[in-house]
């Protein structure tokens, strides 16, 4: 079994941080949309990343 790796303080809170931020960036994309309908090609692709 491979050691762990020992990730200190800063690391984890610094990734937990992006994380948070690409969530919210994501978040803003699809409250933009669905305020559009969606029809055809654009309908598929966000049932796809919304899963």
């Amino acid at each position: 079994m491979a050691r762990p790796t020992n990730l200190s303080r800063p690391i984890i809170e610094a990734l937990y941080t992006e994380a948070l931020v690409l969530a919210d960036e994501v978040r803003a994309v699809f409250t933009i949309g669905t305020r559009e309908p969606l029809t055809g090609e654009d309908a598929f692709i966000r049932l796809a990343l919304s899963t």
